[in-house]
């Protein structure tokens, strides 16, 4: 009796030390992740990495098909602006920057509102851009870094299914036809004349329209942004996830890990992005159906027919997960169920990965 005690002793120890390392079970969490995304195939499409920090297993489901990003490129801008700051004595948080009216962009965020003219630090810029997803202030940090810099930041770390090299205002107006090269088109063409080009070409665009906007006045912007909205339905979905900034699931995630691992950057500026990641205030997706107080550093991203969050959450004391899911064609009205599809497969993450429930 005395064995047969101390050997259920041993199994009891062995299977509690099994559970708080935590290995997952990932053919469940597939298994799981993959019903999600059938159960919504014909109202959407969806790319997933989920990447456990710790331990590098991994789910994924399109990971490698580069998706529209609408606002999620402001995390790899956000990225690549600490790495400069890192390096250069002339960029620093304090670093002034000036808005000026061709700098305005309609959207998401307050800083628009201000006068031509108005100055605004670098980091209260990216606090902006990160935390309220502010467009202005996005484009003004990434002028300032520069727009081919983003790209050649992730090329160097190995991540080939990213472009990332439209600021929001350029984007606006070309899928406005608001420029020489896109004027009377409809929003098929827009895309269709788009897809044709190549990089370079597409980078000469961007900076033909806006050299060309630079005196069109938000309210023209905006009043033309009402009016396209008698576009047939999937002709704006799509020309709104052509003319966009593109990235893969694989890529963002492994963005997330070698971010939180300190492998984009040293200890101080790790630290930084983290901060800023954990301040977002948009909190409907990824962190939705988490228990309350879970840690989560996150960005979101919305446009037409595009629904996206890449955040990491904190399943555990020493359980880290990167989630990235890429919702794009989405049907009309299906924004919110896409919301709900990201917040589930982020709770799924979270209990395949999380300690002590194996």
């Amino acid at each position: 009796m005395k064995r047969f005690l101390s050997a259920l002793i041993v199994a009891v120890v062995t299977l509690v030390a099994a559970s708080r390392a935590g290995t997952c079970d990932v053919a469940h969490l597939r298994r799981r992740v993959a019903a999600l995304l059938a159960a919504h195939r014909s109202q959407m499409e969806a790319g997933v990495a989920i990447i456990d920090i710790e331990k590098g297993q991994a789910v994924m489901f399109h990971g490698h098909t580069p998706c529209p990003l609408a606002s999620v490129f402001k995390l790899p801008v956000l990225v690549e602006a600490a790495r400069q700051m890192t390096d250069s004595r002339t960029l620093t948080l304090e670093t002034m920057l000036t808005m000026h009216a061709w700098d305005r962009c309609i959207g998401s965020g307050i800083l628009y509102h201000q006068p031509p003219g108005t100055r605004i630090s670098m980091g209260r810029a990216i606090e902006l851009m990160e935390t309220i997803s502010d467009n202005t202030a996005a484009d003004l940090v990434f002028r300032r870094i520069g727009l081919g810099s983003v790209n050649r930041m992730m090329r160097a770390s190995g991540f080939h299914d990213t472009d990332i090299s439209l600021t929001n205002r350029d984007a606006w107006l070309i899928t406005l036809g608001m420029g020489a090269q896109f004027r009377g088109m409809s929003a098929a063409g827009i895309t269709k004349a788009w897809q044709d080009m190549s990089p370079s070409q597409r980078r000469q665009a961007a900076a033909r329209i806006y050299r060309e906007n630079r005196k069109t006045s938000i309210a023209t912007i905006r009043r033309i942004e009402d009016a396209s909205r008698a576009r047939p339905w999937r002709e704006d979905r799509e020309v709104d996830a052509t003319v966009d900034n593109h990235s893969s699931p694989y890529d963002l995630a492994t963005l997330l890990v070698r971010l939180y691992r300190g492998q984009m950057l040293d200890p101080h500026w790790t630290a930084w992005c983290m901060g800023v990641l954990a301040r977002q205030h948009y909190n409907s997706r990824i962190p939705r159906y988490l228990p309350r107080g879970t840690r989560i550093w996150h960005k979101t991203g919305t446009d037409e027919g595009v629904v996206n969050d890449a955040g990491i959450i904190e399943a555990g004391p020493h359980d880290h997960v990167a989630v990235v899911v890429l919702v794009h064609a989405i049907v009309p009205g299906g924004a919110r169920i896409a919301g709900t599809l990201i917040a589930q497969i982020a709770r799924a993450a979270y209990d395949a990965f999380r300690p002590y429930t194996r």
